[in-house]
């Protein structure tokens, strides 16, 4: 039971991640927006605490409609304005 439906050429990473989205779907079916009138997803990934020296792995992922996405675009930009003076990395340090 997957999230969606997808084509017989999803390569298999993809399937079964679809697989463990729709099983976490039907339990909980709030965690998930409804994507069913979206025309098209944008998604969106970061990883840290790759290094030796980490204590901690972060993995953050964001999956909007494409077509609804103005309002994330702008309140991205302003937190990158007021938190990093438009740098170009949030640094998790100490």
């Amino acid at each position: 039971m997957g999230l969606i439906k997808l084509s017989e050429n999803t390569p298999p990473f993809i399937a079964h991640i679809n697989n463990r989205l729709g099983i976490l779907n039907k339990k909980s079916p709030s965690l998930f927006p409804d994507f069913s009138n979206a025309d098209s997803v944008f998604s969106v990934s970061d990883y840290s605490g790759e290094n030796k020296e980490g204590y901690y792995q972060a993995l953050s992922f964001l999956i909007i409609d494409w077509n609804n996405a103005g309002l994330w675009e702008a309140a991205r930009r302003a937190l990158r304005s007021i938190k990093l003076d438009y740098q170009r990395n949030f640094e998790y340090k100490s």
